[in-house]
């Protein structure tokens, strides 16, 4: 046991505290040596150097004094941190906040926590464990809890808990270290993680209704460490100022997630599905930054320059050249129309041009001078023109089934060619609209009206020919999103948004690899991400800002249900969702949002049918 002498300024002491006379005179005798090989007598001296300045502070603010001694504590150490600016500035300055991380170490990292966390707000107290309370300029940073269990531990924790509340009502900050142990190795899983969290913390922070800032530590303790906990958990424990001294001359490289908002957390039915979140969203910071290849991906290919841009005068005759009723949609300085390839070879050389310069901006692309396949030929296109410039804005590609279907069979829709479709697929989906190769120039992607438009010109098409209540086609997920938030992806959509039926006849001609996930020690709790937006938040936490892809936002708004996932090698790489939309069981706002109120209101009264005879319907 460890205990403080204070006169002596050495909290690192190893002193016999037992029942047995005969023990303690044996452990008397080991020591010196148990000190050593410990770790303690080192701590104890870079104790006494950092002790000194703080003898000799003139600062009245314990909390102040603290930090100070928390600062030479750290150079003593000879432990750096690593945290980006962007990861700081989400610290909240003021107001009820608990910071909740990973305990890899033991010590260190509550250290450094406090540092950051001080330079920020002055007001920080540190959840932990009793025995740190043997370093007397340590006292004001603490509130303290007893880990070890035992006679009276539970009232000190129940206190603790209840100062760690006040200080939080009063709008302080409190870090917690929920494990409630250091990570250790876990046979089982081949990997060394943090146990479940407590819900004892979560239960803190909602009963506070504060704010969770979830930060996440890289790294571990080494072999000896992990091998001791085997053996019994208190070695284990013993051996942690020897591991904390092993961090000398390391940098701690720390990862701060952005705040979960008391809302969030009120909103789970029992404070341990909100500890299982808290948990997860702290060990989901480790794959920031993650690979992001797929395991097992081709290497990039080589990219040939994009075919010139030829004259503006021929696509503007194709356009005028057109049937009024083919334009579909205005909305200044944009116009929306749909034609045949055939009818607008001018304006498809300059598509294929643009669709494939944009493409690779988010990493996709086919690699060649123009983005152009055997599929444009028979495909209808909807294009999106500015008026004012005289120029493509952005595109769409579709196509009947019942065409496409009569005239060339399953091979003649791109969907095909992707997916191995059964037969009962067709069945079950025709007619409908295939949709794919969608695309909005990166300058005019600051607004939301391009891509709004094309979707009305698409609306416009369905409200002309109704038999089509069903869209479908491929998603693409960039292969520039990190392997870890595709597999988040995917999983959310397997979970929340997946159509079983239609799965049963789609397997992929390319099965996306997984696995990142695991190797994270993460789960996703089953009370989690049920709302879109959930997902996106996660999506941009990893993805520096960058969510969910907005067109896959935009079929999901509209019910949009996956059958299957495919990896398009081909295409950059990409993840491809087969996407299945039914138009007769979305809700009649959204529709009229696209459609128009008297459009939606008689397409839906010509599929009410439909609408009582799903499954999905209300």
């Amino acid at each position: 046991m460890i205990q403080s002498r204070p006169r002596e300024h050495n909290p690192f002491q190893f002193i016999p505290a037992t029942d047995s006379a005969l023990k303690n005179v044996l452990l008397s005798a080991l020591r010196a040596p148990l000190s050593k090989v410990l770790g303690l007598e080192t701590l104890g001296s870079m104790y006494a150097r950092a002790h000194a300045p703080a003898a000799a502070s003139v600062n009245a603010d314990p909390l102040v004094r603290a930090g100070e001694f928390v600062s030479r504590a750290l150079a003593e150490l000879r432990v750096g941190s690593e945290v980006a600016a962007a990861d700081l500035a989400r610290v909240p300055r003021t107001g009820a906040l608990m910071v909740m991380a990973n305990h890899p170490f033991g010590v260190v990292e509550g250290l450094v926590l406090a540092r950051h966390l001080l330079a920020i707000r002055p007001d920080v107290k540190i959840l932990a464990n009793h025995l740190l309370s043997a370093i007397p300029e340590m006292r004001p940073l603490l509130i303290e809890l007893d880990a070890f269990g035992g006679r009276g531990a539970r009232g000190r924790n129940m206190a603790g808990l209840r100062a760690a509340l006040a200080w939080l009502k009063k709008g302080g900050a409190v870090v917690a270290f929920p494990a409630g142990e250091v990570a250790s190795l876990k046979l089982g899983r081949r990997m060394v993680a943090d146990p479940p969290w407590r819900p004892g913390m979560a239960r803190l922070a909602r009963k506070a209704a504060a704010p969770v800032l979830p930060v996440f530590f890289h790294g571990r303790n080494g072999a000896l460490f992990q091998a001791a906990g085997l053996v019994h958990p208190r070695l284990r424990t013993l051996l942690i100022p020897r591991e904390n001294l092993g961090r000398s001359g390391h940098c701690l490289r720390l990862l701060m997630g952005a705040a979960i908002g008391p809302d969030k957390l009120a909103a789970f039915a029992t404070d341990e599905e909100a500890s299982s979140y808290l948990r997860f969203r702290c060990h989901l910071l480790r794959g920031r930054g993650g690979p992001q290849a797929e395991p097992g991906a081709a290497p990039k290919m080589e990219q040939s320059a994009l075919a010139a841009q030829r004259p503006r005068e021929r696509r503007l005759a194709e356009l005028a050249a057109l049937p009024p009723e083919r334009i579909l949609v205005r909305g200044a300085p944009f116009l929306v129309f749909e034609a045949m390839a055939h009818e607008i070879p001018a304006m498809m050389h300059e598509v294929a041009r643009l669709r494939e310069g944009t493409f690779r901006s988010v990493g996709e692309g086919t690699g060649r001078p123009l983005d152009a396949d055997g599929y444009d030929a028979h495909y209808r296109h909807l294009i999106l023109w500015n008026e004012a410039d005289g120029e493509v804005a952005g595109a769409y590609r579709f196509a009947g089934t019942d065409e496409i279907l009569a005239e060339h069979g399953p091979s003649g829709l791109y969907t095909a060619s992707q997916f191995r479709i059964r037969p009962d697929f067709w069945r079950r989906v025709d007619p409908a609209l295939e949709l794919g190769r969608s695309f909005v120039r990166v300058r005019y992607q600051k607004s939301y009206q391009p891509l709004l438009l094309l979707w009305k010109g698409l609306a416009e098409y369905v409200s002309r020919n109704p038999r089509y209540r069903r869209l479908f086609g491929c998603v693409s997920i960039s292969g520039e999103y990190s392997q870890l938030a595709r597999e988040l992806m995917m999983r959310f959509l397997r979970r929340h948004s997946f159509d079983a039926g239609l799965a049963r006849l789609v397997k992929p001609t390319r099965s996306p690899r997984e696995g990142r996930l695991a190797r994270l020690d993460v789960c996703l709790p089953d009370s989690a991400f049920r709302d879109p937006g959930d997902l996106h938040d996660l999506v941009a936490e990893l993805e520096g800002g960058r969510g969910v892809p907005v067109l896959l936002r935009q079929y999901l708004k509209l019910g949009g249900r996956i059958a299957a996932f495919n990896v398009d090698h081909s295409f950059g790489g990409c993840l491809d969702a087969l996407i299945c939309v039914d138009l007769a069981m979305t809700e009649e706002r959204t529709l009229a949002r696209f459609m128009g109120a008297e459009n939606a209101r008689s397409f839906l009264t010509r599929h009410t049918a439909a609408r009582l005879a799903s499954p999905h319907a209300a």
